[in-house]
């Protein structure tokens, strides 16, 4: 079975996040995002879909560049991903690997883990 490629909870955790960021209340982002509230607090509980339309309205309503979103939505996965995975992540998915961030993490870890690892007398 493959490896699903985006984690289900990305979109919620990334307009979680873009609210977060821009200092707003649900309410106002709806308002910005010419979406109601209950829509707002339903994608952030993941019971309702994002679709790219409604994404791309909320990032113009934070003042987040498309472009910019693209990248918070890699980071996110592959942070969800690592999380749910102790820590550990494939090294063959390429997607995971991208983000700078989850790559210093990686090696962090990698150090940390040999760091530990007492030397063998033989």
């Amino acid at each position: 079975m493959a490896e699903p490629t985006e984690h289900p909870d990305v979109s919620r955790m990334m307009v979680a996040f873009l609210r977060f960021y821009a200092d707003i209340t649900q309410r106002d982002l709806a308002r910005a995002a010419r979406l109601v509230q209950s829509q707002v607090s339903e994608i952030e509980t993941g019971d309702i879909e994002l679709s790219e339309d409604m994404l791309r309205r909320i990032g113009s309503a934070t003042g987040v560049r498309w472009e910019l979103m693209t990248h918070l939505r890699r980071f996110l996965n592959a942070f969800l991903f690592a999380a749910e995975g102790g820590g550990a992540v494939s090294l063959a998915s390429a997607d995971l690997l991208e983000s700078p961030a989850v790559l210093a993490y990686l090696l962090e870890d990698e150090a940390a883990a040999r760091r530990e690892t007492p030397p063998r007398h033989g």
